[in-house]
């Protein structure tokens, strides 16, 4: 990995006339010439005298039902080769309709760069998932490794996800989670990883099923998983890095972080924290 680009900023949300400072840090570095890209690294920290409530930050797109003091949360990721990250605006969110407009490292995408409602979904976030990765017949692809890791509270949290076409119709993608052995009490849901597992091998059941068990919040909850599957697609489908939400029901209250991975081209399956709503 290359040299490491830093970027501190601090801001302060006000809640019943208390003072609640706030500081994030962004990061990247290259990785390997062989494996290109960028990894980045996105850090918060609560210095105020209490839990920030619905805490969410979009850039990493991490929401926190109550966001303790004097801790910080971290999510580092990989991201395809492109161009350079660059400071850009980004707003942080806290006690439900206070916002903080600040600075962070950012990839750039073939889109312009919004800072957008709840509404718009994360495909337009990190590096532009919506992008397809364009198949051949009779032509082998093995997608590179994609990870992210988290860090909260006693939470750390790794994801793989890795993928190979036969160049015959057959599209074989992994995703694998291990959440270690949290030092607080956790369970963990992951609507991605059930579709996997429970979906035939169809695009279009695979797509319904993560939708339904989204909606319904349900997932598998194992500490550690590790699911692999084969789809049979059209080269013409093509392959998309997929964002889907991680949902952590902890001591401290939900933690929603976003991972990424392969997944069949023909539909787009991203679904993010940024459609949270704790209260509900």
């Amino acid at each position: 990995m290359g040299d490491t680009d830093v970027d501190a900023q601090m801001v302060t949300f006000e809640h019943q006339s208390r003072l609640y400072p706030t500081e994030i840090y962004s990061a990247f570095a290259a990785r390997d010439p062989a494996t290109a890209g960028y990894c980045l690294r996105y850090e918060a920290e609560n210095h105020g005298p209490g839990d920030i409530s619905s805490f969410y930050w979009k850039v990493p797109d991490f929401r926190f039902s109550n966001f303790p003091p004097r801790d910080r949360a971290s999510v580092a990721f990989t991201v395809e080769p492109g161009l350079k990250p660059v400071i850009k605006p980004t707003t942080l969110h806290g006690f439900l309709n206070a916002t903080r407009n600040t600075l962070a490292y950012q990839t750039e995408t073939k889109k312009a760069a919004l800072e957008v409602s709840d509404a718009v979904r994360t495909a337009e976030l990190l590096n532009d998932a919506s992008e397809k990765i364009e198949l051949a017949d009779d032509k082998t692809l093995s997608l590179a490794a994609i990870g992210m890791e988290f860090s909260m509270r006693g939470i750390n949290v790794i994801t793989h996800s890795a993928g190979f076409w036969d160049g015959k119709g057959r599209l074989t993608i992994s995703f694998d989670v291990d959440m270690g052995d949290p030092k607080v009490a956790a369970t963990l849901i992951s609507p991605f990883s059930s579709a996997i597992a429970k979906a035939d091998a169809t695009v279009l059941a695979m797509m319904a099923m993560a939708k339904d068990t989204w909606r319904s919040r349900m997932g598998l909850t194992e500490r550690k998983m590790v699911l692999k599957k084969t789809f049979e697609i059209k080269a013409s489908d093509g392959v998309r890095i997929v964002s889907h939400p991680l949902i952590f029901n902890t001591s401290f209250g939900q933690v929603c972080i976003t991972a990424r991975s392969y997944a069949p081209g023909g539909y787009n399956l991203s679904e993010g924290c940024h459609v949270m709503n704790f209260n509900r």
